[in-house]
C-alpha cells in the first residue's frame, strides 16, 4: 500500500495525473492502517486536472471503494469531499467533510474543507462556515481561506463578528505558533484593498512575534493610509518593537521592501530605526549602507561608515557587502578618508582569523578573502579564495577572483593563475563541480580577454591547454 501511495505522489509531481489517480485509488482500496500516507494535495492537483468525464468516473470508483468497507475507509471522505467540491457539488461535499471530521476528529483539513463547502452554499451557511474555520485553527491550521473568512465574517451581525474575532484571538494566544493566522488574514484583507484592516492584522501578527510578514503588502497598505493613520501605525509599531527588541527585524523587512521599490530615503529611515534597537544587528547596518549608497556620492562616507559598523558587529556580514559598490564608494573618498577606512578595516581584520576562520570552513575563507579585497590586498584575497576552493570549489564567487586578479600587475596575474592550476579540490560537495583544470582554463581565457592581450602571461595560460 505504501508503495502505491508514494508512487501516486511521485506521479502527481510529474503531472502524470491520470496515472497518479489510478495509484491513489489502488492505495485506498487496500487496507490502510495509516491514512496520513495519502498526499491530499497531490490527490487534489491530480483530480482537478482531469477532464469532467474522468472526474465523474473517479468519483464513482471512490464510492465503490468506500462502500466495501465504510468504517475502515472513513478517512477517504476527506478525499471525496475534495472531489465534490471541485465539481461544485457543495452540499454533498459538506456531508462528506462532516463524515471525515467525525472519522478524523483531529484533522484540520477536514474542517477547512467543510468550512469552504459551507461558505459556497450562500449567506445562510456563513455562521457555520465561521465555526468550522475556527475549529480548523484550534486544531493547528496556520492557513485558512481568508477571502472566504473575511466575506463571511463581514456579512454577520456585529455581535457575532466580535465573538468570532475574540475566539480566534483566544485560540492564537494559547498557541503562539499560529501567528501565521494573522499574517494570512492581513494578506486576505490587503487583496480586498482593505488597507487599514490589513495593517491592523499585520501589527497583531508582529506583536505575537511573527517574522513572516509580507513587507511588500505591508508597505503598499501603509502608503494607502491617510496621514494620521500612517502616524498611528508607525507609533504602534514602535511601541511593539520597543517592548520586544527581538522584533527589530520588522524594520529591516520594511526597509528592504522600500529599497526594492527604489524608495531609498525612506528605506534608510527604517534601517536606522532597526539599527538603533538593542542589541544592534549587523544586517540593519548593511541594509542602511546599501540605501545610503543609492542616494548619491555625498552619502558615500556615511555608507562606508555603516558597512564598517556591520563588520565590527559581525565579520560574517562581509557576505552582504558588494565589492563593486564598495570600490565605487572607496574611490570617491578623499585620501584622508581612504586612509582612515583602511585603518578601521585592518583593525577588524586583525580580529577576524581568530574569531571566525576554522580549518575546514570554506565559507570563512571566502569571507576573509572578501575582507582582504576591501583592504585592496588583492594577492592576500586570492590566497584566501584558493584556500576556500581547496575545501569546496563551489563556495566562491569566481567573478570576485577574476576582479582581484585584474587589480594585479600582469606578471602577478600569471603567477596567481598558475598557483590555482596546481591546486586541487579535496572535498567537493554535490553536485560535482567543474574539474579544477577546466575551471581555471575558463578563467584564464577571461583574464586574457580582460587584459586585451596575453603578453606577460605564462605560455601554459596563453595556450589555454590546462589539464585537470
Amino acid at each position: 500500500m505504501r508503495g502505491h501511495a508514494y508512487w501516486a505522489t511521485a506521479l502527481a509531481h510529474q503531472e502524470k495525473y491520470p496515472e497518479a489517480i489510478e495509484q491513489y485509488l489502488i492505495a485506498i482500496s487496500l487496507d490502510l492502517p495509516n491514512p496520513g500516507l495519502i498526499d491530499y494535495e497531490g490527490w487534489n492537483s491530480a483530480f482537478q486536472a482531469l477532464p469532467a468525464s474522468e472526474q465523474e468516473a473517479t468519483a464513482d470508483k471512490l464510492q465503490q471503494i468506500v462502500d466495501q468497507k465504510p468504517e475502515e475507509r472513513a478517512y477517504t471522505y476527506l478525499l471525496w469531499g475534495n472531489v465534490l467540491g471541485t465539481q461544485q457539488k457543495y452540499a454533498e461535499a459538506s456531508e462528506k467533510y462532516e463524515k471525515a471530521a467525525k472519522a478524523l476528529p483531529s484533522s484540520p483539513e477536514a474542517y477547512t474543507g467543510w468550512a469552504s463547502a459551507l461558505y459556497q452554499q450562500g449567506k445562510q451557511k456563513y455562521p457555520e462556515a465561521i465555526e468550522k474555520y475556527l475549529k480548523a485553527v484550534e486544531l493547528g491550521s496556520n492557513w485558512i481561506d481568508y477571502d472566504n473568512w473575511n466575506s463571511a465574517l463581514q456579512a454577520l451581525p456585529d455581535q457575532v463578528q466580535t465573538a468570532a474575532v475574540e475566539k480566534l484571538q483566544r485560540i492564537v494566544d494559547s498557541k503562539p505558533e499560529l501567528t501565521r493566522v494573522f499574517v494570512s488574514w492581513g494578506d486576505g484583507l490587503y487583496a480586498e484593498k482593505k488597507y487599514p484592516e490589513a495593517i491592523e492584522k499585520y501589527l497583531k501578527a508582529i506583536d505575537l512575534g511573527s517574522d513572516s510578514i509580507n513587507y511588500d503588502n505591508w508597505n503598499s497598505a501603509f502608503q494607502a493610509l491617510r496621514e494620521n493613520e500612517q502616524k498611528a501605525t508607525a507609533e504602534g509599531l514602535q511601541r511593539i518593537v520597543e517592548s520586544k527588541p527581538n522584533l527589530a527585524g520588522v524594520y529591516v523587512g520594511w526597509g528592504y521592501a522600500l529599497y526594492l521599490q527604489k524608495n531609498y530615503s525612506e528605506a534608510s529611515q527604517k534601517y536606522e530605526k532597526a539599527a538603533k534597537q538593542l542589541p544592534p544587528a549587523a544586517g540593519a547596518y548593511t541594509g542602511w549602507a546599501d540605501a545610503l549608497y543609492q542616494q548619491g556620492k555625498e552619502l558615500y562616507p556615511a555608507a562606508i561608515e555603516k558597512y564598517l559598523k556591520a563588520l565590527e558587529l559581525d565579520p560574517n556580514s562581509i557576505d552582504s557587502v558588494d565589492y563593486r559598490t564598495w570600490n565605487s564608494m572607496f574611490e570617491a573618498l578623499s585620501e584622508r578618508e581612504q586612509k582612515a577606512t583602511v585603518e578601521k578595516l585592518q583593525q577588524i581584520l586583525d580580529k577576524y582569523p581568530q574569531a571566525v576562520v576554522e580549518p575546514d570552513d570554506a565559507g570563512a575563507y571566502v569571507r576573509l578573502g572578501k575582507t582582504f579585497f576591501l583592504l585592496q590586498k588583492y594577492s592576500e584575497a586570492i590566497e584566501q579564495f584558493l584556500k576556500a576552493a581547496e575545501l569546496d570549489l563551489t563556495s566562491i564567487e569566481w567573478d570576485e577572483w577574476i576582479e582581484a586578479l585584474d587589480k594585479l600587475p600582469k606578471d602577478e596575474q600569471g603567477k596567481q593563475i598558475e598557483k590555482c592550476i596546481r591546486r586541487r579540490t579535496t572535498r567537493p560537495r554535490p553536485p560535482t563541480p567543474m574539474p579544477t583544470g577546466v575551471m581555471v582554463s575558463s578563467l584564464a581565457r577571461k583574464i586574457a580577454k580582460l587584459s586585451r592581450n596575453t603578453e606577460g602571461l605564462p605560455s601554459s595560460i596563453r595556450n589555454s591547454s590546462v589539464r585537470s
